[in-house]
């Protein structure tokens, strides 16, 4: 049994078109390659509705291309001060 010690707040994929940030969708789980890695080319087969600002919608109309990218959001260390500040401390590299 594994002790899990970080949790992960999620993923969001980001929209662009033409090389412009359009808008995301947010993701509970991913499991494939993230960042640059994850960058994909596509054309939208229907409309695909993305989330620009806070009550903002953005559409991509079917045949245009675009691009996405998945991007992990921030997480948290689990566990109590004295745990953390431990992990931290324990964790540095010495040069």
């Amino acid at each position: 049994m594994t002790h899990q010690i970080f949790k992960n707040l999620g993923y969001h994929k980001d929209f662009y078109l033409n090389g412009k940030y359009v808008g995301h969708h947010k993701l509970e789980t991913y499991n494939g390659k993230c960042g640059y890695a994850s960058k994909k080319n596509l054309i939208a087969n229907t409309d695909i509705i993305i989330d620009k600002s806070l009550n903002k919608k953005f559409v991509i109309k079917q045949g245009q291309h675009y691009t996405t990218q998945i991007i992990p959001l921030c997480g948290r260390l689990i566990g109590t001060q004295k745990e953390k500040l431990n992990l931290l401390a324990n964790s540095r590299l010495n040069f």
